[in-house]
């Protein structure tokens, strides 16, 4: 009576109860247990314990097994019916592809009382082991509080997981089954009740465990799993003291209930009497461990001389062998965590992904793209078996970040997709440990920050040759740094269609973005299945303003391709015709814009649909263009199958091409040095004469070939030009001549018929030759400090209608590993470029220039916004006086950009003040917005980024993006480089961008498609031949809340009833005769006031001298 009243007696109980085990001085000699005390002990069975303890919690998990099939099914149901479902969901309890909770308080107050509610079981289940009888009725009603909660907890998280039956045996899960159910079902299997004097032996102490694992949550969620801060510190700390205590406290209470019980029924030992005690068999093995591990408890000794002499000959002999056992162990795990390891598939039946190159050990902007859409959980509908297994080989060590940025970005049955292995991609054997013969893909990627571009993408295109070797139907994929990289590795063997160069695709988007805004942003959008605007952020903005661009935004960044076999009701049709069908049955939700005729895509196909053709949609998701899609075939396998067969039929075409693109480029030297003349190329094939180009590569600096200059453009003279492009160059190495040839190329593309004056700007001499080739009558060179206010000015930069910045040579120097701070100089160019344009931003409705800037690193891009906001204050406080005035700038002329200093002191000062600011800001407090921090808004992430969505911020994500979507979406690399350079992939139809006509003002963006789908006569545009497919919009009305250093921002297919407005843009994909009609209306952008000229000198990548 006196225990159940309380745990701790008065002084009265502890007269009554001299035998008391708290009160050990007088009830018993040491505090041991008295006889009276020892018999009042009632000590469960074995087959009590385990019908109570064991068999039922099992029973309720496969019961619980059985019940959330059912759940699982409508969980998905309302989650994908129901907004407010979904969004509460994410918000509150976290989801099984985002199992963190955008917003965790509530979710972390949870927490905060399992680890209280565990640590109380475990503490009462310990005083339950001195004090075996029931507790006083208030330990009772916190037991039974305790008890209710658990229960809670459990199908909270079950929530959390989505209902999965895989969730049931979580270590989480099995802990609550474990130890609750047995209060709830105290029955023996004939299911009569177990008394409660001996349901005190449980497994409760196993709730310290649910303690430590809701300390490392909230110590995740709070940012202090990693770090050397104080917070940080601190929580590792109280981290391994509980994870010490959760061992022992698991270990010593399995002990002590093995020994309560006794011997297991049926698994009794017997022993044998001798002089060295009771022994048996299993006994011996106990004790030689015990012995040769050297812990030695004693309780048994030899007593023969020769059970003497040969243990000690076992201890000596044990001790090595458990040093060099224990060596070994630790190897083995060492080898795994370094890699070193064999890769063992997960499933039997799926293939793995190969990643391979010196770009795949380091954590870039790509590789973190890539990962983030690859792995994408909720792409493969939440089932991680579907994920696909990335598999890792690096012959360096693998960057730390790389590997926390998987520990930290993913769920752990996603992350333990993921495969670190070291070894050389040369050596068969390391091939064989990756398994290369079963791998469904290989990417070979480079390290960006490469000291030598050259030789980084000569030694991938060995890996790729030793890849294809290796295994011949492997699908390879490899990314050159060079604009000659995927020509080089043409000659060797390696089709072109499997390679990107990353430089030139880069140079052929920025060379169309003087003419499409947005066309980044557009392609990346189509490229990313992972976005970050959550259903609660947008509804949150709906609430805030119905206005804020974000919400149009997110719409077309949702909008991604997808493909499909026409269906057979559109066989026969006209493709235009099909076209504006499927976009109106799909109320606007469906565009077609691409078809395969004989295993190539082609754009805006002019031509009728046949059976079994591959299409490709812009949609939001795969239910919606499944109405119009044969189901029976998968287009994926139909698709590469007639690609396979066009390369074929064309596998010696591609050396073939690059031999006649190829210009001869030998110098002689002896007492007169000269170039050789073009006669001197002998080479011909049976095809025809081809010229051999030999490219000069033995010394790091550049030959100039002695030719005479035409003569110089006057730059003042093409600032007055409408529609002019000024080009930044920052970098200064060989590679960077090479992009600004092709952007040169690409800009002068034979089927556009638009010359738009170009200045080129360099801190830097431009090489002769290609100043040579490059300069005209439209095209002109200036060299001199960029970070210079007037020099900018002088350059054209308040007059250019377009201003691209080609980033900073980050391959400097390769042992200065810093990061995104290899960005410092284009960010710096960034402030200089908005204190020279601030001023035109007034004269242009607030509106600043459009301006497309290179950045390494992701972080970087976050710094733009920042550095308009720093331009404008320093412009609305600095006296008049400072002004630049246009007789200053006149004055400033060319003459000066050589020896001009770096402006005004007051004027450089403000601006790096600025800047520290702005990087204390992104850098050091990455927190979101007060008023969006609640609904979990990232804005790191660069989809949300206002420069990015406006298409003036390029990184490597686009790169990730691309190579994250091949994988998926097998028409991928197709596609970008038919949008990105259309001459290049042989399209009739290219993207255009015209301005809104006036009669089109107010009408709907659907009508907009439908007539221009359907007719060749379309008012406000003109007469044009074919069809033309109407695919975004860039839209730069300053109603929507955009950042002030944002032009506008680009909206992919929005919806059919979105009215189009005075200050819109209209991305068209369509032929040439519908640019000239546009051009003729004075609709055309980056063409206003430019004649139309049919022929133009095309610009050679190859022809000059390196």
């Amino acid at each position: 009576e006196t225990w159940q009243r309380i745990y701790a007696p008065s002084a009265l109980d502890m007269a009554e109860c001299p035998a008391c085990i708290c009160h050990g001085g007088d009830g018993g000699d040491g505090g041991k247990r008295n006889a009276a005390e020892v018999d009042s002990i009632v000590r469960p069975t074995w087959d009590e314990f385990f019908a109570v303890h064991i068999f039922w919690p099992i029973v309720f998990v496969l019961g619980m097994c059985i019940l959330m099939i059912g759940l699982n099914r409508l969980y998905d149901r309302l989650r994908s019916r129901n907004a407010k479902f979904r969004i509460w969901v994410q918000q509150y309890v976290g989801t099984p592809d985002r199992p963190q909770a955008t917003i965790p308080r509530y979710y972390a107050i949870g927490e905060v009382l399992r680890m209280a509610f565990s640590l109380f079981a475990t503490c009462n289940y310990v005083v339950r082991t001195y004090s075996v009888t029931y507790s006083g009725s208030h330990v009772q009603t916190a037991e039974e509080i305790a008890n209710a909660f658990f229960v809670c907890v459990y199908f909270v998280d079950r929530l959390k997981w989505g209902f999965r039956p895989s969730s049931a045996w979580r270590i989480n899960a099995l802990v609550d089954a474990l130890t609750i159910v047995p209060t709830f079902l105290p029955y023996r299997l004939d299911l009569t009740r177990v008394p409660d004097e001996k349901r005190w032996l449980s497994l409760r102490y196993l709730r310290i465990s649910s303690a430590m694992m809701a300390f490392e949550w909230l110590r995740k969620a709070g940012g202090h799993e990693v770090g050397a801060g104080a917070g940080a510190l601190a929580g590792q700390f109280y981290g391994f003291v509980l994870r010490v205590f959760t061992l022992t406290v698991c270990m010593a209470g399995t002990i002590f209930v093995l020994e309560v019980l006794g011997e297991i029924p049926y698994l009794e030992d017997k022993f044998i009497t001798t002089a060295m005690g009771d022994l048996s068999f299993i006994q011996m093995n106990y004790w030689i461990v015990t012995t040769i591990s050297t812990v030695g408890y004693g309780d048994f000794s030899p007593t023969t001389v020769a059970s003497r002499l040969v243990i000690i000959v076992f201890i000596f002999g044990g001790i090595i062998f458990f040093g060099n056992e224990t060596t070994m162990v630790t190897a083995i795990f060492n080898a795994a965590n370094q890699g070193l390891g064999s890769y063992k598939p997960m499933s039997q039946n799926r293939g793995h992904i190969l990643i391979v190159g010196r770009g795949c050990s380091r954590l870039s902007s790509m590789i973190q793209t890539f990962l983030l859409e690859t792995l994408d959980l909720e792409y493969w509908g939440g089932d991680a078996s579907e994920v696909p297994e990335l598999v890792f080989l690096s012959d360096v060590e693998y960057d730390p970040d790389l590997r926390a940025f998987v520990l930290h970005s993913f769920v752990e049955r996603v992350r333990a997709k993921v495969h670190f292995l070291r070894g050389d991609v040369m050596l068969p054997r390391d091939l064989q440990r990756v398994k290369i013969k079963d791998a469904i893909f290989c990417f070979v990627l480079p390290n960006s920050e490469a000291s030598d571009s050259y030789a980084e993408d000569s030694r991938n295109i060995m890996m790729s040759l030793q890849l294809v070797r290796q295994s011949p139907g492997l699908r390879l994929r490899l990314m050159m740094l060079e604009p000659r990289g995927a020509t080089r590795a043409a000659v060797v063997g390696i089709p072109s269609q499997r390679c990107i160069s990353a430089s030139r695709m880069k140079c052929g988007l920025f060379a169309q973005s003087t003419r499409v805004r947005g066309i980044v942003t557009f392609i990346s959008g189509l490229l990313q299945d992972r976005t970050n605007f959550s259903d609660e952020l947008l509804e949150h903005l709906r609430k805030q303003d119905p206005t804020n661009w974000r919400l149009e935004y997110s719409n077309g960044i949702k909008k991604t391709m997808h493909g499909f076999i026409i269906h057979d009701k559109f066989v026969g049709w006209n493709f235009k015709d099909a076209v504006a069908r499927i976009y109106q049955d799909s109320a606007g939700e469906v565009l077609v814009f691409a078809a395969e005729q004989e295993g190539r895509l082609v754009l805006n196909l002019q031509g009728d649909a046949y059976e079994g053709q591959v299409v490709i949609a812009i949609a939001q998701s795969r239910e919606q263009v499944m109405p119009f899609a044969d189901s029976t075939q998968d287009w994926r396998r139909v698709f590469l199958a007639n690609r396979q067969r066009l390369f074929d039929r064309g596998a010696n075409t591609g050396v073939e091409a690059v031999a006649r693109s190829e210009h001869l480029s030998l110098e002689h030297f002896g007492k007169t040095r000269r170039a050789l003349p073009e006669r001197h190329a002998l080479s011909k094939t049976k095809s025809g004469k081809l010229r051999t180009d030999v490219l000069y590569a033995g010394e790091e600096d550049i030959k100039i070939v002695e030719d005479t200059l035409p003569e110089s453009v006057d730059p003042i003279k093409l600032r007055d030009k409408p529609g002019l492009v000024l080009v930044i160059l920052l970098g200064k190495d060989k590679c960077t001549w090479q992009e600004l040839v092709a952007f040169m190329q690409d800009l002068r593309d034979p089927s556009v018929p638009i010359r738009q004056p170009v200045i080129v700007l360099s801190s830097f001499e431009v090489p002769k030759d290609i100043v040579a080739q490059c300069e005209d009558s439209c095209c002109s060179f200036l060299a001199g400090p960029i970070q210079n206010i007037k020099n900018l000015i002088a350059a054209g930069a308040q007059d250019a209608e377009t201003i691209l910045v080609l980033g900073d040579d980050i391959r400097a120097d390769p042992q200065d590993d810093i990061g995104a701070l290899a960005d410092a100089e284009t960010v710096l160019l960034s402030g200089f470029l908005e204190q020279a344009l601030v001023v035109c931003s007034d004269a242009n409705d607030g509106r600043p220039k459009f301006t497309l800037t290179e950045f390494g690193f992701t972080q970087s891009a976050f710094l733009s916004a920042e550095m308009f906001k720093v331009a404008r204050r320093h412009y609305l406080n600095k006296n008049s006086d400072d002004d630049l005035g246009a007789s200053d700038i006149k004055a400033a002329g060319i003459s000066v950009m050589s020896k001009a200093s770096f402006g005004t002191e007051h004027a450089r000062d403000h601006l790096r003040g600025g800047l520290l600011d702005s990087m204390n800001k992104v850098f050091g407090h990455k927190n979101a917005k007060p008023e969006l921090a609640n609904v979990g808004l990232d804005e790191d992430h660069l989809l949300l980024n206002e420069c990015f969505a406006a298409g003036q911020a390029f990184t490597l994500d686009f790169f990730g993006g691309l190579f994250g979507h091949v994988f998926k979406f097998p028409a991928t690399l197709e596609i970008v480089e038919a949008l990105a350079r259309p001459t290049v992939s042989h399209q009739a139809s290219k993207l255009w961008q015209v301005k809104c006509p006036d009669v089109w003002v107010g009408r709907t963006f659907g009508q907009l498609v439908a007539e221009l789908a359907a007719v060749e006569v379309c008012e406000g545009f003109g007469t044009f031949c074919e069809c033309a497919l109407v695919l975004a919009l860039y839209r730069q009305s300053r109603e929507r809340q955009l950042s002030a250093s944002c032009v506008g921002f680009n909206s992919t297919l929005p919806p059919a009833c979105t009215e189009l407005e005075s200050t819109d843009l209209i991305t068209v994909l369509a032929p040439a005769s519908f640019a000239q009609a546009a051009w003729q209306l004075d609709l055309l952008t980056g063409a206003e006031g430019q004649s139309w000229q049919e022929d133009q000198k095309e610009v050679d990548s190859t022809a000059f001298t390196l």
